[in-house]
């Protein structure tokens, strides 16, 4: 396994403890956990400088200078779906996951399916 930094949109104060955000633009902030060939090495908490703004895209350029590698979210438009995509993101649906933690460990156990069109919010955000 490559080091991958993952991320997921979270309530506050955010780090594996903490419930997911229901909605990716709208979150309090970001936890990105790095994993390696050991499992997690670091997590960070990042405020999300864009909430209330109603715009995924500021949020996705700034995860993605911190060197976001995947996401992990309930809810997400398809504007920002796309941009993901041409960035070569992989999304995945956090399905039941109650904090972080558990939904990293989902992802590394592979038991998280892909984020698809037919997941995306209608109407939550303008781009």
């Amino acid at each position: 396994m490559s080091r991958r930094k993952i991320i997921i949109p979270s309530e506050s104060p955010g780090g594996l403890s903490a419930a997911p955000c229901e909605h990716f633009g709208q979150c309090p902030v970001f936890t990105m956990v790095t994993v390696e060939e050991n499992g997690i090495s670091a997590v960070e908490v990042i405020p999300n400088d864009h909430v209330g703004c109603r715009n995924c895209f500021d949020p996705i350029k700034s995860l993605w200078e911190r060197g976001m590698s995947v996401l992990l979210v309930y809810k997400l438009g398809l504007f920002p779906l796309r941009v993901l995509d041409s960035l070569g993101i992989p999304v995945h649906h956090l399905s039941d996951s109650k904090t972080v933690e558990e939904a990293v460990k989902g992802y590394l156990q592979n038991q998280l399916r892909d984020f698809s069109a037919h997941d995306t919010c209608s109407g939550e955000c303008e781009h």
